[in-house]
């Protein structure tokens, strides 16, 4: 009779646990392969279960209440099914995180669950506002020629960027472009301006392309929560232009928060050395000399907000 009744409340307390673990859209369900508590919780009643199951069988006197080990199991019968009863689904929910809940679970207690149309709708906002920002972007500038008639340089401009979103487990997918409107034409007779490539998470969008004003190109930025690039994604584009050396500004902006970036110059020339000289509206203008065959890094920022520049160099030589 014993038996019975824990198999029962067994089985009452296993289909407790499933509709506990289904609500919210699973999200105890992921917490439970994700903590290690609730997993503990669940393996140690289903322990308790086959031990008290296999004492009811092996031990003869088990359900002899007039004896001490009757007495004892009998107790221990009862303690197993309070807790199979109530103490399961309070140890289960009350070791609940919010945190790993579904993004819109979180958003809808950030709001205090109320509900409604205009709610919806910041919800839905809320979504766009948290985005991606980029958390660390490379930018290599390799002087490939000098013309000397119109003292110009030919450079070519890679930059690399890995954006992130603000939660690990939300997907984040939004559109995005580059676009560059070069300062100076080329020189007569030489390389236009040119797009040679862009690269978004291994894949290429669009072929080389040359242009005399502007560029621009469009793309999305997809943020993947598993795959090769979980958690990331990565951005990488070139241009070739001309520059005019000592006065042409070589700027760039933010257009979302970025935790690192950095510069580097690379001079290809035969036998000139390059200067690469940083200017300081708060103190005097910083000379970074750039020997032929070496790289120098000449800009590294951090922690740095949306803005329109985040620095100006100018390149010459020496």
């Amino acid at each position: 009779m014993f038996l019975y009744i824990i198999e029962a409340f067994a089985l009452f307390g296993g289909a407790f646990l499933v509709w506990r673990l289904c609500r919210n859209g699973g999200a105890l369900y992921r917490l439970m392969w994700h903590d290690w508590r609730i997993k503990v919780v669940i393996f140690s009643s289903i322990l308790a279960v086959i031990v008290t199951v296999a004492f009811y069988y092996c031990i003869p006197d088990a359900t002899d209440a007039t004896k001490f080990i009757g007495a004892a199991f009998a107790s221990w019968i009862s303690g197993l099914l309070l807790f199979m009863l109530v103490g399961l689904g309070v140890a289960i929910v009350s070791l609940a995180r919010p945190e790993h809940e579904l993004f819109e679970a979180r958003a809808r207690n950030l709001l205090r669950r109320q509900t409604g149309h205009h709610i919806d709708y910041m919800v839905g906002r809320l979504h766009d506002v948290l985005e991606a920002y980029t958390a660390q972007s490379t930018r290599k500038i390799v002087v490939l020629d000098y013309d000397a008639a119109e003292k110009m340089f030919h450079t070519s401009h890679t930059t690399e960027s890995i954006l992130k979103g603000y939660l690990d487990d939300k997907i984040v997918n939004f559109p995005a472009k580059i676009s560059y409107k070069p300062l100076s034409k080329p020189p007569g007779g030489r390389q236009k301006s040119c797009l040679t490539f862009l690269e978004v998470n291994g894949e290429k969008f669009g072929d080389v392309e040359e242009f005399d004003d502007e560029v621009a190109r469009s793309f999305r930025i997809q943020i993947p929560v598993k795959g090769e690039f979980k958690g990331r994604c990565a951005v990488k584009h070139r241009y070739l232009y001309w520059i005019k050396a000592e006065e042409e500004e070589n700027v760039s902006t933010s257009v979302r928060y970025t935790r690192e970036l950095s510069v580097e110059v690379e001079n290809q020339l035969a036998s000139s050395t390059i200067v690469a000289t940083i200017k300081n509206e708060q103190g005097p203008d910083e000379r970074i000399v750039i020997n032929p065959g070496t790289c120098q890094r000449v800009i590294y920022l951090t922690e740095i907000t949306p803005r329109d520049k985040l620095y100006d160099f100018r390149l010459g030589l020496a």
